[in-house]
């Protein structure tokens, strides 16, 4: 049975509008962020099929040569 009423027609693609919204808001909301600040292990819970790890440190205080007095920069990141 297919609607010809202009009210159908709007209510169906508000309705389709709202569904391809809300997909990829509950998806992002499904991701879980998590910091440690100390050095240990992780067990991720059941069901979780990727981990993303983002490393930073401290620059260090680089080299120095003791030819001509002049040092390398420290380097950050990882």
């Amino acid at each position: 049975m297919e609607h010809h009423n202009p009210l159908v027609q709007r209510v169906r693609r508000s309705l389709l509008a709202i569904v391809v919204w809300l997909i990829p808001m509950l998806w992002a909301s499904a991701q879980v962020s998590q910091t440690f600040t100390t050095s240990g292990s992780f067990t991720p819970p059941a069901g979780v099929t990727q981990v993303v790890v983002e490393c930073w440190g401290a620059g260090g205080r680089g080299g120095t040569r003791t030819t001509n007095g002049q040092g390398g920069g420290g380097g950050g990141g990882a």
